[in-house]
């Protein structure tokens, strides 16, 4: 405010700007964010003239002085030594002015700045930022649900058979081929959460297991014929061929952590089986004359139950004990899909179907096999089963007009209900 009082003369106040040029990077080590939090901004900062510099404004205000380029603090006061024998005092007080200018537009594009970072401009209707996604070797594609309307257009353009696993109680996991033919997954746990997109190009459908919580495994028959498996153990693993030649869906069933056994209608149309234990083992004929996909379960350890339609459209059954396989047997019925099929626990089957009527069949196994009954509906897909606990029952088939439907027992049969 009063120069004169602070400064007897131009030569001190040149030796304390020379001091205060020289003074190792007092400013230029602080944060910006220091900078920006020492003082309110002005409301209306000063502005350059239209292709003016900050630089040109300053040296404006020292006449016939040619303009100061951007230089280090030692050669800045060499310059300004030069210079200050020349100047009034006057003239040193409006430049000294003019560098506070210089410096509260610097300061003021830094602002600009920050809050350009700060806050991003938002995506203008019309305008979309684009995005691009990639894939890693092993992950499914980051790919957000689409709105549910799309969403659902897709997995009902097509009447492909579900799949169904669950997890722990209460748990369940369903899959899908849908209208784009790649795999979708939507899991309920007390209520269903959104569809999700795992990629590919399926020309059949799934079907999946799970051995633990957090461990799935999907299989499919590929376009070459060949059992096409993919697995998730807290990310999605990329397809792989087990190979063999397959006729018609697969059926998979894990009734142990770690074990798996893929059964398969093969190239003359018998049954084979494939199992895993840590490592996947070599092909099994079981002989017999499949005309429908075969489907597998189990009520426990080394027990597997397998059904078909044969070529009489009848129920066809051939279990394994733990020790040998056993002979198919008939269990009658006139059976319009393939079947479907589920255990609660030991001693327990559960076996579906869809009749001549597109109405459900079931009949079920408690130590002797009961008749069959019809369960009402109206499908039109082979339906899906899967029990995640003593008197739970989950089914899953289409309509006509491909819609998912569910039907579940607890005690006794619920109606069946779209789902959304």
């Amino acid at each position: 405010k009063d120069p004169q009082a602070r400064f007897a003369s131009v030569q001190e106040f040149a030796t304390a700007l020379k001091n205060a040029c020289l003074a190792p990077g007092r400013a230029a080590s602080r944060p910006l964010s220091g900078l920006l939090s020492s003082g309110p901004l002005p409301a209306n900062p000063p502005r350059l003239r239209s292709g003016e510099h900050a630089s040109e404004t300053v040296v404006d205000l020292f006449p016939g002085v040619a303009a100061l380029t951007p230089q280090p603090g030692a050669q800045l006061w060499e310059r300004l030594s030069q210079l200050q024998q020349k100047l009034s005092r006057r003239q040193m007080i409006v430049g000294l002015a003019g560098l506070t200018v210089a410096v509260g537009i610097t300061s003021f594009g830094a602002w600009s700045l920050t809050h350009e970072l700060a806050n991003p401009p938002q995506t203008r209707p019309g305008k979309a930022l684009p995005v691009t996604r990639h894939q890693t070797a092993t992950a499914a594609p980051a790919t957000p649900t689409p709105t549910p309307g799309v969403t659902q257009k897709v997995i009902n353009a097509i009447g492909s058979r579900p799949a169904i696993s669950g997890g722990p109680v209460g748990h369940l996991d369903l899959f899908v081929r849908g209208g784009d033919n790649a795999l979708w997954h939507r899991a309920y746990s007390g209520g269903w959460q959104a569809w999700e997109t795992l990629g590919g190009a399926l020309p059949y459908d799934p079907v999946a297991a799970s051995w633990a919580a957090g461990r799935f495994d999907v299989f499919a028959r590929g376009a070459d014929n060949t059992l096409q498996h993919m697995w998730f153990d807290g990310t999605w693993h990329p397809w792989e061929s087990l190979g063999g030649v397959i006729t018609a869906d697969p059926a998979v069933v894990a009734w142990a952590a770690g074990r798996l056994d893929v059964i398969v209608r093969a190239a003359d149309s018998s049954l084979a089986h494939k199992a895993y234990d840590g490592t996947w083992h070599d092909w099994e004929g079981l002989g017999g004359a499949l005309t429908s996909s075969p489907v597998v379960t189990s009520w426990g350890p080394g027990r597997l139950d397998v059904f078909a339609r044969g070529a009489d459209n009848a129920l066809w059954h051939k279990a394994y004990d733990g020790a040998a396989w056993h002979d198919w047997e008939s269990l009658g019925g006139v059976l319009a899909s393939d079947p479907a099929a589920t255990s609660w626990g030991p001693g327990r089957l559960d076996v579906f179907a869809r009749g001549t009527d597109n109405g459900l069949l079931y009949k079920y196994y408690d130590g002797r096999w009961h008749d069959w009954m019809s369960l009402g509906g109206a499908i039109t897909t082979s339906p899906a089963a899967f029990s995640w606990g003593i008197n739970h029952i989950d089914i899953f088939a289409r309509t006509e007009s491909n819609v998912l439907l569910r039907k579940w027992y607890e005690g006794s049969w619920h109606e069946w209900e779209t789902v959304q």
